[in-house]
């Protein structure tokens, strides 16, 4: 190609692009625009991602964000494991007609805080067959951080008859 055509096919390529500029739809705009705009939308969202991970790296170090740590086992109080084949209501107070408070699963296991006598429940005895007992277990669980109320002794596996904890 000589000067002059080049020239003149340079001309023809500038009227052009005006041309598109000037008779160009918004619609047919805003999408050539939107395409020109991606790198520098990846360009912003890089460092901002960068950023981010650098400060949540810097936290995390420091121990101010993280994994929550399940909260302490409680000590100092009797083991027992709900029984049953469904889940057991947890009652304010040591009566079958308490308001319930919450409902654990079979399997759970409670920390009994105190003992109290109550409506006299019958459950599944330690040694086979079965036992009534007006106990009543103030209990927690190891998720719960205060006491969630009363169940029935007869349906929570102490391995004993009596109260094992002192009484409410």
């Amino acid at each position: 190609m000589t000067t002059p055509e080049r020239e003149q096919d340079q001309d023809l390529k500038r009227t052009a692009d005006q041309g598109q500029e000037k008779g160009a739809t918004s619609q047919g705009k805003g999408v050539r625009s939107r395409w020109d705009a991606l790198p520098r939308i990846g360009k912003v969202l890089g460092v901002t991602l960068t950023t981010a991970g650098a400060i949540v790296g810097i936290l995390a170090a420091f121990g101010l964000i993280g994994p929550h740590p399940s909260p302490p086992q409680p000590t100092g109080y009797f083991q027992g494991l709900i029984l049953g084949q469904t889940g057991l209501p947890v009652r304010k107070s040591p009566e079958l007609s308490g308001a319930v408070t919450a409902v654990l699963q079979p399997g759970t296991t409670v920390f009994i805080v105190c003992t109290k006598e109550g409506d006299a429940v019958t459950g599944p005895g330690h040694g086979g067959g079965t036992i009534t007992t007006r106990v009543w277990d103030y209990v927690r669980t190891a998720t719960s951080a205060y006491p969630l109320g009363f169940v029935p002794d007869a349906l929570v596996n102490t391995h004993s008859v009596k109260p094992t904890e002192r009484h409410c």
